[in-house]
C-alpha cells in the first residue's frame, strides 16, 4: 500500500540520490549593517527607520543586524573600503567618505533634480554600474533627502559679505573643496570630531556642514555665523556589498528595494520639517545669518556648481558629462 509515509521516504531517498537535502527550508538572511553616522543623529535617523522597515516587513526573510555607526565602529573614511571587501554587508554613508574609491560619486552633491527623477531618467542605473565596478557595491537608494550645505564661521573669522573666502581657513571635505578653492579659501581637512577644537583654537575660521546637525557635533558654542544661501546637497547613500546582493534571492531583494523606495517616498517632507527645526535651533542659539544679495547669491551658486562640475569632468572625463545630464 502506497502511504504518505512511503511517499515521504521515497522523496527523501530520491533527494539523497541526487545529493540534495531531503528538506529544503528557507532561512532568514542576516546582514551586518553600519552607518557612517552616530545613532540617533540627523544623518542616521532616516536610515534607522529604513532598518526598522526592513526588519518589520522582512521577518523570516531578511534582517539587518544594525551594529551602530560613527567612529565607534571605525573611521567613516574607511567604511567604503570595508563594505567593498564585505566586512559589512550594508552601509549608510555620504559620497565624501568613499570618493577615494569612486570620485564619480562627487556628482551626487551636484544634483538639482529629485532622486525619483534620477531613477526614471536612467541616472540611478548608470551610477549603480559604476559603483559595482569600483566599490563592489549596489546602490539601494538614499537614506537622507536633499539637504543643503552651508558655511559656518567662528567669532574670530573676518566678516564675509559676499562670495569671497580669501584669507579664511576653512575645514574641507571633498564635498566643499571645489567651492572653497574657487573662492580663495585656505583648505584644511580634519575629522568631524576635530572641528570643535580647531575652531576653538583658531586653527580654522570655519567649516562646511549641512543645515542640520551642528548641535549634535557640539559645534554651536564655537559657531557664530551661518552664510546663506545653502549650496549643493548632502544625500546619504545606502549601499550593499555586491557579492552579498548577488547571493540574495528575489524575496530578500524585494524587501530591501521596497524599503528603500518607501524611505525615499517621505524624505522630502521629512527634511523640510527637520531643516526648519535646525534653523530655529541656530536662531535661538544666537547664530547670526549673513545673507548674500540676490546678485551675489547667484554668483555664489554659479561658482559652486561650475567649480563642482569642472572638478568632476577633470577627474572622470569618461563619465562626467553623462552624469551632468542625469543630475542637472
Amino acid at each position: 500500500m502506497f502511504t504518505r509515509r512511503n511517499l515521504l521516504l521515497s522523496t527523501a531517498a530520491g533527494a539523497a540520490s541526487l545529493g540534495l537535502p531531503a528538506v529544503v527550508r528557507a532561512e532568514e538572511v542576516v546582514l551586518k549593517t553600519v552607518s557612517a553616522w552616530t545613532e540617533g543623529t540627523a544623518f542616521s535617523r532616516a536610515f534607522e527607520r529604513f532598518v526598522a522597515r526592513v526588519n518589520e516587513t522582512g521577518k523570516g526573510v531578511v534582517r539587518l543586524n544594525y551594529l551602530g555607526g560613527g567612529s565607534k565602529v571605525m573611521s567613516p573614511f574607511d567604511m567604503g573600503q570595508a563594505v567593498r571587501r564585505g566586512v559589512f554587508d550594508v552601509l549608510n554613508t555620504n559620497s565624501a567618505y568613499y570618493s577615494n574609491l569612486i570620485p564619480e560619486m562627487n556628482a551626487i552633491k551636484l544634483a538639482r533634480v529629485p532622486i525619483e527623477q534620477v531613477r526614471k531618467n536612467g541616472g540611478h542605473e548608470y551610477i549603480n554600474k559604476i559603483i559595482g565596478e569600483k566599490v563592489n557595491a549596489h546602490w539601494l537608494g538614499n537614506a537622507k533627502g536633499y539637504v543643503p550645505f552651508h558655511v559656518y564661521l567662528s567669532g574670530k573669522a573676518r566678516e564675509v559679505s559676499g562670495p569671497d573666502f580669501a584669507n579664511l581657513k576653512l575645514r574641507v571635505t571633498p564635498n566643499y573643496r571645489p567651492l572653497f578653492s574657487a573662492l580663495g579659501a585656505t583648505l584644511m581637512q580634519t575629522q568631524p570630531s576635530e572641528i570643535y577644537t580647531a575652531m576653538d583654537r583658531g586653527v580654522v575660521d570655519g567649516y562646511g556642514w549641512p543645515i542640520q546637525g551642528i548641535d549634535e557635533l557640539g559645534l554651536v558654542p564655537v559657531t557664530k555665523v551661518r552664510i546663506d544661501p545653502g549650496f549643493f546637497v548632502a544625500p546619504n547613500e545606502t549601499l550593499i556589498n555586491l557579492d552579498t546582493w548577488k547571493k540574495l534571492g528575489a524575496p530578500q531583494r524585494k524587501v530591501l528595494e521596497d524599503a528603500a523606495l518607501w524611505t525615499e517616498s517621505w524624505l522630502e517632507s521629512y527634511e523640510a520639517e527637520e531643516t526648519e527645526k535646525a534653523k530655529k535651533m541656530q536662531q535661538d542659539a544666537g547664530i547670526k545669518v549673513v545673507t548674500f544679495s540676490a546678485a551675489d547669491s547667484k554668483k555664489y551658486l554659479d561658482t559652486a556648481y561650475d567649480a563642482g562640475w569642472k572638478e568632476l569632468l577633470q577627474i572622470s572625463p569618461q563619465h562626467g558629462a553623462r552624469l551632468r545630464e542625469f543630475l542637472s
